[in-house]
């Protein structure tokens, strides 16, 4: 035999030595694999849903839609009394009442 080629027992001891490094990658990878799932399950707990966030702009809308009203009601009132003190003409209140979002037909 060759003294330049390993032998058997040389062989094997280099395996060992692989398969030890091989268990400390798996290891690694296993603890990785577990702090990624401990991440993504701490985003997922603070995640919201479709339905929460349609829920949450349905109210929104209808508390805008509520504050636009009542500006409007200020609007329709103000004109009405320019109109009837005869700052602006008729014609010209019902311009201003007919513009949107709530056109009024007077």
């Amino acid at each position: 035999m060759n003294n330049n080629e390993p032998t058997i027992g040389e062989l094997n001891n280099k395996v060992g030595e692989l398969a030890d490094k091989i268990d400390t990658v798996l290891e690694a990878i296993g603890d990785f694999s577990t702090k990624v799932d401990e991440r993504f399950a701490r985003i997922e707990s603070q995640m919201v849903t479709k339905e929460y966030l349609d829920d949450k702009m349905i109210n929104l809308k209808a508390d805008l839609t509520v504050v636009m009203r009542k500006e409007d009601h200020k609007l329709e009132a103000l004109t009405k009394l320019l109109a009837s003190k005869k700052v602006i003409t008729d014609a010209d209140a019902n311009s201003i009442l007919s513009l949107e979002p709530f056109p009024q037909r007077v």
